[in-house]
């Protein structure tokens, strides 16, 4: 099944309002849904959505939300200096973030993944200019498919998932 989270995305689907709806109807309904204690929020970083997929193997897929035409790209050989947290995961995990730049645009991360691996390596050997990785959602953790629980549920089991590995 946790292969299923990078071959069938469903379960990560976003929602919008009705194209049918007029900007008033949306604010208002956008108002309503804020304020009534049902929603959650957090940061959003300037970056690009990745899946961190470790398998029952051991092997990790840093994968985006979008298909390539030759299929699902694979990025994280672009970021070794965060292999150390990947090894560190339990097997069968699946965490959704974004990486990003504390300094720099999206713009700044294509130059990172969007070259060859050793250029990508190359460009990052400064760490203010590595990448990376927010962490905001979890689908599954250590085998335990957590994806229909809430998100204050989800992200607690998150947060104590990252605390509890080694911090190096």
């Amino acid at each position: 099944q946790l292969m299923d989270y990078i071959n069938d995305f469903k379960c990560q689907r976003y929602w919008s309002f009705p194209s049918t709806w007029d900007k008033d109807r949306k604010t208002r309904e956008l108002n309503q849904m804020m304020f009534s204690g049902n929603y959650v929020a957090s940061e959003k970083k300037d970056g690009y959505f990745e899946r961190i997929v470790k398998d029952d193997n051991g092997d990790v897929f840093m994968t985006s939300r979008e298909k390539g035409v030759n299929g699902w790209v694979l990025k994280q050989d672009w970021v070794p200096h965060l292999h150390p947290f990947f090894e560190a995961l339990p097997n069968n995990t699946c965490l959704i973030g974004e990486v990003f730049l504390e300094e720099g645009t999206s713009k700044n991360i294509t130059s990172i993944l969007g070259c060859k691996v050793e250029k990508a390596i190359e460009r990052q050997q400064d760490p203010k200019k590595r990448l990376k990785l927010y962490l905001f959602d979890a689908l599954q953790i250590n085998g335990k498919d957590i994806h229909m629980l809430g998100i204050e549920e989800r992200a607690s089991q998150l947060l104590d998932l990252i605390n509890s590995l080694d911090p190096d």
